[in-house]
């Protein structure tokens, strides 16, 4: 472990050449540069953990290591830190992309790279690490989807995006399904189960509330059209079969016309009998 130091520069690549390392923990340095992509060949990370013990003759029987794993800091002694293969490079100034050849770390059970500034996508090969129990990319500049093939880690207990530039639909299926701590997104475009915001049929997102009030709008219109072409509709129906029947427009105007009459008279009418009564009134 080398954690916690005033190291500078890029990462060796000689260190790959450590084929028995089972646990490479950089983390809170200053390195800079991209991810070499032969860490790939570290050997014992290629296993899965429980084919290997040579961690036994280098850590004392009583000695223990500080290790950040599934989002906690737990002790590890001689028995249990055997059975454990470990990424760290957090909290430097890593740079470029993930790259995709870590994917054949068949045995690694923890990648932390977050507090970084990667670019790039999150590499859809990752989804072959189906020994990984914790995978931390936050806090970093990734882009694009977060991959689908993620969730065919079923050992994933531990996993954060958080403060990046991802969009599209959060994966389902799987641990995914278990992940309902929305802080694990925050930070991103994205959408889907656990957070509030749905996802359009492209994995766009779309607001509850805005979507909502965006459907009573449109009911509201469709109303609105229905009413105006209801009316039409009535009012030239109406007036083409006047304007296409002499007879049936002579005894149309002829009922306005009685109709008419009859309204004035019985105004004529009503004001005559209030004018009578008034002055019947005022004597």
């Amino acid at each position: 472990m080398l954690k916690s130091n005033a190291f500078v520069n890029h990462i060796p690549q000689e260190l790959s050449q450590l084929q028995y390392l089972q646990i490479l923990d950089l983390s809170s340095n200053n390195l800079s540069g991209p991810i070499p992509k032969s860490l790939s060949n570290l050997t014992a990370m290629q296993m899965l953990p429980d084919t290997i013990g040579w961690i036994h003759m280098v850590i004392a029987n009583k000695e223990t290591m500080l290790l950040s794993f599934r989002g906690r800091d737990d002790e590890y002694n001689q028995r249990n830190i055997a059975f454990l293969n470990y990424i760290d490079l957090s909290n430097n100034e890593l740079s470029g992309n993930i790259p995709e050849e870590l994917a054949s770390l068949y045995g690694l059970q923890s990648l932390n790279l977050s507090g970084n500034t990667l670019q790039g996508e999150i590499p859809n090969k990752l989804g072959r690490m189906k020994q990984l129990q914790s995978l931390d990319l936050s806090r970093n500049e990734l882009s694009g989807s977060i991959p689908a093939t993620l969730s065919n880690l079923t050992f994933l207990e531990h996993f954060n995006v958080s403060y990046n530039n991802l969009s599209g639909r959060i994966p389902s299926g799987n641990q995914f399904n278990t992940f309902n701590d929305s802080s694990i997104y925050i930070g991103n475009h994205l959408c889907g189960y656990p957070l509030s915001d749905n996802c359009t049929k492209d994995g766009g997102i779309i607001n509850e509330e805005l979507s909502a009030g965006k459907d009573e709008d449109d009911g509201m219109l469709w109303m609105y059209i229905g009413s105006l072409s209801g009316f039409a509709v009535g009012f030239w129906t109406i007036w083409g079969v006047l304007i296409f029947k002499k007879k049936w427009r002579h005894a149309y105007f002829h009922c306005v016309d009685n109709t008419y009459n009859k309204i004035y008279i019985y105004i004529a009418v009503s004001f005559a009998r209030m004018s009578i009564k008034m002055m019947s009134i005022n004597h």
